[in-house]
């Protein structure tokens, strides 16, 4: 639509600041929202879109309105007095106008530096301020938000092409098209990141996927939940203890950060938060580790730039450090940004549709529905020997992990026909249709259908009755070290052997372990979970102080909980391979028992890390498992009849 059909000729000079506001549909300066980018893994490609580098500053729009100026931050504050200078040169800016842009501070190689800004604040300039502005809003009574970005920025062009050379305020330029090596040079040439837009997008005001941020390194902000007491002749606090709000309102917590402050910093911040001091945790998930140590918890007010390597499998940042408050960040607004791809509408993966592909469903671990989809397609040959013609129990989590997950085992409508069944005849005589797969479609339509885990029987659809497996999971209780867990696995594995049978080991994606015993079908489930609770307490027995067979939470601090009960009919064990519905997608992983041994770290694997070993492997570590031919001794089968 031509520009001059969303003209509203107004007289803004001769209207009040209320009513200049009114006219343009706000009541006050403050109600004017800020269009925001979602994080995504790789710039789009395609002319559609444009690509404008992702400065490190504050975000700010800019009002001029005669020969009145005002520096707004996102959440509606006034900073025109800490940026004196910017304001300044907003007069000679022509006409009535709204900008969008950043305010930063350059180094020396003419990147934005949040620290040196940081700096700059504390009274300490470092380097030349500058204004980059990439929106116009508002210009001359006409309200640019409906016309398309390309437009707006062509306008935008001009009006600061006319300032003078030597002005703050500058013009934030783009790149059409070519996302991809925009991105690499930027990253090469050290600065943060890129913000895609389409180029026919409107100025929502609110966060949508027209507008993509893709960061060079992983950095965010983080609401401040407490302290730490300092250490080592330290003045001030030791670490700040760092959160994000899920959509429910709750505050998560992520770790803490103790480096990157000043000496100045740790004084006034610390005389901050003391202020904010309060008696309980503002987390919804505290770390138990905390709780002696000198923690003092705040009121979760006040906002931090950090940044950090990685997440761990336990979803706390790795390396975290400080870069700077966030003064123009409202804490409640603070989100885990989960990284989702920027591929829209479907995808394929083994021939399966995969619809929404970008709906994140480990959000700690920035994961979506698509990467979850490809990893069993990539883990289905190693898999899928694991669930053949086994009756399946599945973890269903529709809004991702983090959200209500539920089991479910038997056929749903609007189930991919890849998905097969094994009809089981119930205890009231009627007959159910059992999820089953055979072949990697149908791995790949549980994942399309929201499912993250998958749990077979351990009995086969010939003979149901009769399983080919024993489980015996080894679950610490709190306060349990691995040590002790990988102890009871090698004590478990010898009474095994003294036996006649061989187990092999799982690490289950939490802290503990499972020992599979592969064996000929023969005995019913009543005799094999009969065998399996009598090895259970032949271990127990070894050492009664740390291990136990009763179900009973209250007894399990200190203890591991020998779980037997899997082996009855119906009961299921996670599969090899399987993912967990916890934080950080963590991957239920065969191990082979010389890695176990050597390796003594209980750290689960994560779906990434799995993708990488067995890209360098390229094996199954239970090398061997199918060949096994083992039997319950029929001595020990003949003793449990008798009794």
């Amino acid at each position: 639509m031509p520009l001059e059909d969303y003209r509203r000729k107004r007289d803004f000079g001769r209207t009040s600041e209320a009513n200049h506001w009114l006219l343009i549909k706000h009541g006050s300066p403050e109600e004017l929202k800020v269009a925001l980018a979602t994080p995504a893994e790789n710039p789009p490609a395609g002319d559609e879109w444009l690509h404008e580098i992702k400065y490190d500053g504050y975000r700010l729009l800019a009002r001029k309105t005669g020969a009145a100026v005002w520096l707004l931050s996102r959440n509606g504050k006034d900073w025109t007095d800490r940026f004196a200078m910017i304001a300044e040169d907003l007069h000679h800016l022509p006409g009535d106008i709204v900008l969008d842009g950043e305010i930063v501070v350059l180094d020396p190689e003419g990147r934005s530096s949040f620290q040196l800004l940081q700096r700059r604040l504390q009274g300490n300039p470092t380097g030349p301020l500058v204004y980059y502005v990439f929106d116009l809003l508002f210009c001359d009574a006409v309200d640019m938000r409906e016309i398309e970005l390309i437009a707006r920025k062509r306008q935008l062009a001009d009006i600061i092409g006319s300032l003078p050379a030597e002005c703050s305020i500058r013009f934030s330029d783009h790149q059409r098209g070519q996302g991809s090596l925009f991105f690499e040079c930027v990253c090469k040439a050290g600065l943060e990141g890129v913000i895609s837009k389409r180029v026919t997008s409107k100025y929502s005001g609110r966060r949508t996927r027209d507008w993509l941020k893709v960061k060079c390194s992983r950095r965010q902000e983080f609401v401040i939940g407490g302290f730490t007491r300092p250490e080592g002749g330290r003045f001030g606090f030791g670490a700040i203890l760092l959160g994000y709000y899920t959509p429910d309102g709750e505050l998560c917590y992520a770790g803490r950060a103790g480096s990157g402050f000043s000496e100045k910093q740790l004084k006034t911040m610390w005389l901050a938060m003391s202020e904010l001091a309060r008696k309980t945790s503002p987390f919804v998930n505290p770390p138990s580790s905390l709780k002696f140590k000198g923690v003092t918890w705040t009121e979760p007010r006040m906002v931090a730039e950090i940044s950090f390597t990685e997440w761990t499998e336990d979803g706390v940042l790795r390396h975290p450090v400080f870069q700077g408050l966030r003064d123009d960040k409202v804490a409640a607004e603070v989100r885990l940004e989960v990284n989702q791809t920027t591929r829209t509408g479907t995808m394929q993966v083994s021939g399966i549709e995969i619809t929404h592909p970008e709906r994140p469903v480990f959000p700690d671990a920035g994961i979506s529905k698509g990467q979850i989809a490809e990893y069993y397609g990539k883990v289905a040959a190693m898999m899928l020997p694991y669930l053949e013609a086994r009756p399946l129990s599945v973890v269903r989590c529709p809004e991702g992990s983090h959200k209500k997950c539920f089991f479910q085992k038997h056929l749903a409508a609007g189930m991919s026909p890849q998905i097969g069944t094994i009809s089981i005849e119930e205890t009231a005589g009627e007959s159910s249709e059992y999820l089953a797969v055979q072949n990697a479609e149908g791995l790949v339509a549980l994942a399309q259908f929201g499912v993250i885990e998958i749990h077979p029987w351990l009995s086969r659809r010939d003979r149901l009755d009769q399983p080919d497996m024993l489980v015996f999971d080894l679950d610490p209780g709190e306060g349990v070290p691995w040590e002790e867990v990988l102890g009871a696995a090698l004590l478990l594995r010898h009474i095994l052997q003294a036996t006649g049978l061989e187990s092999f080991a799982k690490r289950t994606g939490g802290k503990g372990l499972h020992l599979v015993v592969p064996i000929r079908r023969g005995p019913d489930f009543s005799e094999a979970r009969a065998f399996a609770r009598a090895i259970a307490e032949k271990l127990r027995q070894e050492n009664p102080e740390k291990l136990l067979t009763s179900a009973s939470k209250a007894k399990r601090a200190n203890k591991i909980y020998i779980d037997y009960l899997r082996n009855g009919r119906g009961a299921t064990a996670v599969a090899p391979y399987s993912l967990r519905a916890r934080s950080g997608a963590p991957v239920a992983t065969p191990v082979d028992w010389d890695s176990l041994i050597s390796n003594r770290a209980a750290e689960a694997t994560s779906m990434e890390s799995m993708l990488t070993w067995l890209a360098e492997h390229g094996k199954d570590p239970w090398s061997g498992y199918f060949q096994v031919r083992q039997s319950i001794p029929k001595s020990a089968l003949k003793e449990l009849r008798v009794k």
